[in-house]
């Protein structure tokens, strides 16, 4: 901006570690968890704390269902209720127990299916070290590929499973991509993306976000259609704060990448960043905007439009809110 730009550091702060993977569970799941809980007994619609609360007390009896009748033992090993360091240590100690979870998926029933996605979904999210024990898995040949691609490709699904199938096999390609190749992460993508979607809007986006955080595969799914028109569509007045934010951290993601490396319009970036920090007070969408501003800077094709599009005048009024 030149000698004159406002000082705009007491925004910036580049996400914690735990910003390359999901958010915390309570923050971020509440809006789904709303849009996938089902009505009480009494008519009265469950709240999004009471709908996870019953997939947890929920007790699969494992021997009922043809798919895990011959693996009850391992399955009743684990429990959606404890803490994530209980399950880690028990799918260590046998590689078979988390291959049973995975059979598990094809059974017909939803609370078993939504139980077993619950589990493995929380676990990564209160503690990212549990990522190893999948990548130990994927090296003993287990596929997670395979399972969690049958779901996404089902004709019809409960869009609660749908969203936690996608979540965990992108988590898995963002985390640890060795284990996937180009063609896999483009066919989770389509998957996601066709015409008659089984994830939510904030599934399929939280899905494609965890797949761009593989350097290996950032460049090939941001050029599939409907990618970047997903992201940069978005309407910093009417979108909800969480699928703002993912927006925001999927331009994050590309503003890692070298000038030139990755196609993108410079003027529709800046033109979705001055409307969501002039439209949004959300703390953590403002502090990630600028960051997105700040590493885009290097780019010099980029620089030259902030000033031409009054990008600058925002970031000054900025400076004048009570934060």
């Amino acid at each position: 901006f030149g000698s004159s730009a406002p000082s705009f550091s007491f925004f910036l702060c580049r996400p914690s570690a735990s910003e390359f993977l999901p958010l915390p569970r309570m923050a971020e799941a509440a809006s789904l968890l709303e849009k996938y809980s089902g009505s009480a007994g009494s008519g009265e619609t469950l709240t999004s704390a009471e709908f996870h609360e019953g997939i947890l007390k929920f007790k699969p009896e494992w021997e009922k269902y043809d798919a895990t009748k011959g693996q009850a033992g391992h399955l009743r090993l684990i429990e959606a209720s404890v803490p994530a360091l209980k399950n880690k240590m028990i799918l260590q100690g046998d590689v078979q127990i988390l291959k049973a979870a995975l059979d598990a998926l094809v059974i017909p029933e939803d609370k078993p299916v939504q139980w077993i996605l619950t589990l493995l979904y929380d676990m990564l999210r209160e503690d990212s070290s549990c990522f190893g024990v999948f990548e130990e898995a994927l090296k003993q040949q287990v596929s997670f590929y395979k399972p969690l691609m049958a779901v996404l490709e089902r004709q019809q699904v409960n869009q609660y499973i749908a969203d936690k199938a996608a979540w965990l096999l992108t988590a898995l390609i963002g985390n640890i991509p060795r284990f996937f190749s180009e063609q896999d992460v483009k066919a989770v993508v389509a998957a996601l993306q066709r015409a008659s979607p089984v994830c939510t809007e904030l599934g399929v986006l939280e899905a494609i976000v965890n797949i761009l955080k593989a350097d290996a595969f950032r460049v090939a799914i941001w050029t599939m259609p409907g990618v970047s028109e997903r992201i940069t569509s978005v309407s910093a007045q009417q979108a909800t704060p969480p699928y703002l934010y993912k927006c925001i951290f999927a331009l994050w993601m590309l503003s890692f990448e070298a000038e030139g490396a990755i196609y993108f319009k410079e003027e529709l970036v800046i033109q979705k960043i001055r409307d969501v920090l002039t439209a949004s007070r959300v703390e953590k969408v403002v502090r990630l905007s600028l960051t997105v501003l700040r590493n885009f800077l290097t780019h010099k094709v980029f620089a030259e439009h902030v000033v031409e599009l009054g990008l600058l005048e925002v970031v000054q009024q900025l400076e004048f809110e009570k934060w």
